[in-house]
């Protein structure tokens, strides 16, 4: 997610966490970068979806079947 793009003072970017703080990072400086808008959209949704997988495995494993709602 990191285009190695130079950025400039006319360009936007976004502090970001390395490890999303919803899959299990932190708030250290050593998890805290810099990045432009356009690769911080595409990381920001790739992390919701991890995210999202693991929230539906530990569901899985947790909830009997009997109380899963069928798609």
């Amino acid at each position: 997610y990191r285009c190695q793009r130079k950025l400039g003072p006319a360009d936007d970017w976004d502090c970001e966490h390395v490890i999303a703080l919803e899959n299990g990072g932190t708030d250290d400086d050593d998890n805290i970068r810099v990045c432009c808008d356009w690769c911080h959209s595409f990381k920001t949704a790739d992390d919701h979806e991890q995210a999202g997988h693991g929230r539906r495995m530990a569901a899985k494993h947790r909830v009997p079947k009997r109380f899963r709602k069928s798609r």
